[in-house]
């Protein structure tokens, strides 16, 4: 995913997705997330509503 402020993308795991009961995500679809860098770059958390 790429973020607003145009910063490193983040890694969205389909685990997020499925703990907030989104079953996908749409190119081009924009979601709030908690993200966290992480040994591989940044990653979501949890999709925030």
């Amino acid at each position: 995913m790429t973020p607003d402020d145009g910063g490193q993308d983040v890694f969205l795991h389909s685990s997020v997705l499925q703990r907030a009961g989104v079953p996908d995500v749409q190119q081009g679809q924009k979601v709030n997330l908690e993200v966290r860098d992480g040994q591989r770059g940044r990653q979501a958390v949890e999709l925030k509503s």
